[in-house]
């Protein structure tokens, strides 16, 4: 590609502009990801995600290593992020 620049002003301003549009679309999707906000989970909505029943998830996933939940007052409370997170680290490949 030959570009045709009259000054070294012009030349700079048109890298700052391809590597911005190349970029760009890569830092909204990060962007997204990172910053959209938490949602929280109750029991029954963090067992709709693993696929079981609410006593399932009492009486197995509780007691996994690292199994994301928490206390909300004296309820049972999920991060959806970090339970997302937690099942795609724990996934069991066939």
């Amino acid at each position: 590609m030959m570009i045709s620049m009259q000054n070294d002003a012009e030349f700079i301003d048109a890298v700052a502009i391809a590597v911005a549009d190349r970029i760009m679309p890569q830092l909204e999707v990060l962007v997204k990801e990172y910053y959209t906000p938490d949602q929280g989970l109750n029991q029954q909505q963090a067992a709709s995600m693993l696929g079981c029943s609410v006593d399932t998830l009492k009486d197995f996933y509780y007691y996994q290593p690292g199994f994301p939940h928490f206390k909300k007052g004296t309820k049972d409370s999920f991060s959806q992020k970090a339970l997302e997170k937690w099942m795609a680290d724990n996934q069991i490949r066939a």
